[in-house]
């Protein structure tokens, strides 16, 4: 991968163009992240990375949870009320425009914080961390579904400017994730399929929503010379990635 240009939209610009959402493991993985913090307890969720709104049009549907559906884009919080609507859940959606690094919110105003393929984007993953800590109630959960490299990171110019050098290895998650202060904490990696990656991707997302998006991925191909560039270089994991990578759920209680 090749870096980008300075007229190259960045891979959140394009997913947020297109209509599309980064998501590891889908259905199943969100499911058991939820399991681990304890859902049925919850009833004030705000997940952090709401992308097209599919978590939490998802969380509110089959949990019944009221979701603020926070996000650094306003593209994206406009997909994520499309979902809400689609979904029949916009009364219990309440998208929001907020940065992980400094929420927008009070102190313990939600019984769970959800995250997913956000702080893999983030430099300073404690203060992400602590930030959700910060707007959890006591008793209430925090869990992250994130991107890591298994072992040890690849040669720089395998990563690109796609992961950048942010992205933990196993260790150095685990290491952040025990320093956090929460209690009860639970830490699970997985591996990246391919196969059942792109399955689970078109699952999570949906067909009625995946054609459409298709269809505008191909138009900027065809009229935008920058997203062409950024469309052939970000655009799903190569196979010598996939080897190296995983994505962890981990959960935790703030006492």
């Amino acid at each position: 991968m090749g870096p980008e240009s300075a007229a190259d939209p960045s891979y959140l610009d394009v997913q947020a163009a297109i209509g599309i959402t980064k998501h590891n493991g889908g259905y199943p993985a969100t499911d058991r992240l939820l399991e681990l913090c304890h859902i049925e307890d919850a009833r004030e969720v705000l997940y952090v990375g709401a992308g097209i709104g599919v978590g939490p049009a998802y969380i509110a549907s089959r949990y019944g949870c009221d979701v603020v559906a926070a996000d650094i884009s306003e593209q994206m919080l406009e997909w994520t009320r499309m979902r809400a609507r689609q979904d029949g859940v916009a009364e219990k959606v309440e998208p929001m425009l907020a940065d992980i690094r400094s929420l927008p919110f009070q102190d313990g105003s939600f019984d769970l914080v959800v995250v997913e393929s956000v702080v893999a984007f983030v430099e300073d993953k404690q203060q992400a961390i602590a930030e959700c800590l910060r707007v959890t109630r006591p008793g209430g959960w925090v869990g992250m579904n994130e991107a890591v490299w298994k072992d040890a990171a690849p040669e720089e110019e395998l990563q690109g400017d796609l992961l950048g050098t942010w992205l933990p290895t196993r260790a150095e998650w685990l290491a952040v994730w025990d320093a956090s202060g929460l209690t009860e904490r639970s830490f699970e990696l997985f591996d990246i399929a391919l196969g059942e990656e792109a399955r689970s991707r078109f699952k999570w997302v949906g067909w009625r929503w995946l054609l459409p998006a298709w269809g505008r991925a191909i138009k900027l191909a065809l009229t935008d010379a920058p997203t062409r560039r950024a469309l052939r270089e970000q655009l799903g994991y190569p196979p010598s990635l996939a080897k190296v990578m995983g994505y962890v759920l981990t959960a935790g209680r703030k006492a």
